[in-house]
């Protein structure tokens, strides 16, 4: 029988520089899985199911509404979990959990069936497998943290692209079941992966600082002061103003993201060609991914905070903006557009946290966070659908809504700077 620790440990000495990477490859093939459960990627569920079963579309969609904002209030618990237990246990119960509830909505035969595993997978995929790949990354690196970051949320993008064409592309959208099945046995599957690699909660644990040095002797020794952090506990956070000038300005954006269900539908209604929706996933898409990346590379100049305030408000402008674009191919780089907003505070919201309170309680601190969050993308989804069947059929008024909300989202983002402590801790 091969002992994990042993496997682990020569993998280590072997290649200590790298050891880094290998845990977030292992949570990148995770949060690909996860994906399944994301709106873009169950959305090429509709028509099957709805069909076999007989539904309207609102039965099918209300299962997702629902799974989020029951599923919100649990990133506070889980949070505070991934501090306790660690990635590698997290993540892979979770990934188990999330194969067998793809594997029970194969199965389903009845609402019950179908809103349980979609809750289960839902719930799973948006708060153990999303806030431990960021906590993973926030304990695992500092100076690289926002590169690192865009790497992994890169994995959420591709799978978006990936997972449904190859639905449609094999099984031609019809047999969901056997799909649903492959994916549920490839996800679980996928599980002994963090298990085998994934050797600590943090480098320290393992003799290494976090970027995968061992010596600050290296050629980090002129950066290591970014390796003195202030470990503050979610208590002392959640009272700081910075901690939530941060939430509010990426709950605003979360909003905008969930009002993204809606843009199709608004542009397809002015006269927009169907064939243009495939691009145009593909540049939101697009967006999300080099969004992360952008940001990255100008965070060398520019304070994070000062970024995520015009990327916020970038993304108020885009919604203002939106009744006067043309329905036509002009719309792709709209997408691209709102998607880069969505990709650059996914980057920018985790290292803002962990770099203004430290590594050690992250996961609570970033738990409380992500749960207003999703509260917030909910209410995004639901809010332009009650102004649509109660304002005369129109979005505009919901767009312009959210538009505002960004805009004062942008001047928190502005207003968040680093909060200081008395006692520093390494």
């Amino acid at each position: 029988m091969v002992n994990l620790n042993k496997f682990r440990n020569a993998l280590i000495q072997k290649s200590p520089f790298y050891y880094g990477w290998t845990v977030i490859g292992s949570i990148w093939v995770v949060t690909f899985f996860s994906v399944t459960f994301a709106t873009p990627s169950f959305s090429v569920l509709v028509g099957p199911i709805t069909d076999e079963f007989g539904w309207n579309r609102t039965l099918f969609a209300g299962a997702i509404s629902v799974a989020t904002i029951i599923g919100a209030p649990a990133g506070i618990v889980i949070g505070r979990m991934l501090d306790r237990y660690g990635t590698r246990s997290m993540l892979t119960l979770a990934t188990l959990a999330m194969g067998a509830s793809l594997i029970l909505l194969a199965l389903a035969q009845n609402l019950f069936m179908f809103y349980l595993a979609v809750f289960l997978g839902r719930a799973l995929s948006g708060t153990v497998i999303m806030l431990g790949g960021t906590v993973a990354v926030a304990n695992w690196f500092v100076l690289r943290r926002k590169p690192v970051l865009a790497v992994l949320l890169l994995a959420n993008y591709v799978g978006i692209i990936v997972l449904p064409v190859s639905f449609v592309l094999v099984f031609g959208g019809s047999d969901w079941r056997q799909a649903l099945w492959i994916l549920g046995i490839i996800t679980t599957a996928s599980a002994i992966i963090p298990w085998l690699l994934i050797a600590a909660k943090r480098p320290e644990d393992v003799g290494l600082l976090p970027d995968g040095i061992n010596d600050l002797t290296s050629d980090f020794k002129d950066n290591s002061e970014g390796l003195i952090e202030e470990n503050w506990t979610p208590t002392h956070a959640v009272r700081t103003r910075s901690f939530w000038f941060i939430t509010l300005a990426t709950m605003a954006v979360m909003a905008t993201m969930g009002s993204q269900l809606h843009r199709l539908p608004f542009f397809l209604e002015n006269g927009l060609n169907p064939g243009i929706t495939s691009l145009y996933v593909v540049c939101l898409v697009l967006g999300m991914s080099s969004g992360g990346f952008l940001v990255s590379i100008l965070g060398r100049w520019v304070p994070d905070r000062l970024l995520l305030a015009a990327v916020v408000l970038a993304g108020a402008l885009l919604l203002f903006l939106i009744t006067a674009i043309p329905a036509n191919k002009a719309v792709v780089l709209y997408a691209y557009g709102d998607g880069f907003v969505v990709g650059s505070t996914l980057t920018l919201m985790p290292t803002m946290l962990a770099n203004y309170f430290g590594r050690r309680e992250v996961g609570a601190i970033r738990g409380l966070a992500h749960s207003l969050m999703m509260c917030a993308n909910a209410a995004g989804a639901i809010i332009p659908s009650l102004v649509y069947d109660f304002w005369g059929g129109s979005y505009a008024p919901a767009f312009t809504g959210i538009g505002v909300c960004l805009v004062a989202g942008a001047v928190f983002a502005a207003m968040a700077t680093k909060p200081k402590r008395l006692v520093i801790t390494t």
